[in-house]
């Protein structure tokens, strides 16, 4: 089990340095948090990208009562 977190925003000073990327440039963020099946969480993998370079994304499932 677990959750993905997706966001873009402004890269900081320190994400700018890291990456590197020019300023005005948004970086991706991608958290996904895992859990055990008992619930406690046992990963977290916090990924950040230039959305310069990189992008993202997730298949859609609709029930199939969707119209």
């Amino acid at each position: 089990m677990g959750e993905d977190d997706h966001r873009v925003s402004g890269a900081v000073p320190a994400e700018r340095e890291a990456l590197p990327v020019r300023g005005g440039v948004p970086i991706l963020r991608f958290v996904r948090t895992t859990r055990s099946a008992h619930g406690p969480i046992v990963e977290v993998n916090d990924t950040r990208m230039s959305a310069e370079r990189f992008g993202g994304g997730n298949p859609l499932r609709r029930h199939g009562s969707a119209r």
